[in-house]
């Protein structure tokens, strides 16, 4: 991740895509804005 690899994020979103989907689910109660901020959450870059 720290070098920016294409399959390193990949193999993140698989592992926590769902579940990262699911609680903002529950916060924001609206599942296209879940799902834009699930999307955000992962390509974020510091």
């Amino acid at each position: 991740m720290k070098r920016r690899d294409p399959d390193a994020l990949e193999e993140v979103y698989k592992r926590f895509g769902r579940l990262v989907y699911s609680l903002i689910l529950r916060v924001v109660r609206d599942s296209a804005v879940a799902e834009d901020l699930t999307q955000e959450t992962f390509l974020r870059r510091r």
